[in-house]
């Protein structure tokens, strides 16, 4: 039994050693990306979709956000149908700052989550994104939003922390984008906001570095 009891003890200081190396590889071992990101390149017109409204972070915004760059984007079909896009590109994510999750952001800015499930796009690209039903008041929407790593798309956010610190392990850029979509809820909504990425999809892999 006394034996028994100091293996024990060995394992757990060699847990809690290894569990203090690991944190502090993750801390101070990341990798920023060097290239350059413009998502104003971002197209402002395209096929039948064209911008109508671009808007800027407040600093109050921005200094919660720490995003390098962002784009806030609002277009219309010829059919009058709108889409919001939100684009933000974080060059390093830092260890316990990660993206902001609109699960953890929506109620603290008065909207509830109605419903949450994931969407399939299965047309013109190939990829699952979140897909949440919210409300604040009368106003309802859709919101769909991914996370994109040099890993690929990412939608659960513990996903997200183990990219970083499988990248920080790996001394790879730990860089990351947050992409999302608003639309009125409808009937269609899920309709507009398939064409919408069938159309934007490749421009959005093009402003992003990986």
């Amino acid at each position: 039994m006394k034996n028994f009891k100091n293996k024990e003890f060995v394992i757990s200081v060699i847990l809690i050693i290894a569990t203090g190396v690991y944190v502090n590889i993750i801390k101070y071992s990341r990798v920023a990306s060097t290239e350059v990101v413009d998502l104003e390149k971002f197209p402002e017109q395209l096929n039948n979709w064209k911008l109508i409204h671009q808007s800027t972070l407040s600093m109050q915004v921005q200094n919660v956000l720490k995003s390098d760059a962002q784009i806030m984007r609002k277009y219309v079909n010829s059919r009058g149908e709108y889409v919001w896009i939100f684009l933000a590109y974080f060059r390093d994510q830092k260890y316990g700052e990660q993206i902001h999750s609109p699960r953890h952001c929506l109620p603290g800015s008065g909207w509830n989550i109605r419903q949450n499930s994931l969407i399939k796009f299965s047309d013109a690209v190939h990829f699952n994104a979140n897909r949440l039903v919210i409300q604040q008041n009368a106003a309802k929407e859709i919101m769909v939003y991914w996370f994109w790593t040099r890993n690929g798309i990412i939608t659960k956010e513990y996903r997200l922390k183990f990219d970083l610190a499988f990248n920080s392990l790996l001394r790879k850029p730990t860089d990351a984008a947050f992409i999302r979509l608003n639309i009125r809820n409808s009937k269609n909504a899920d309709v507009v906001i398939s064409d919408f990425i069938s159309d934007f999809f490749p421009h959005i892999k093009s402003v992003l570095p990986f």
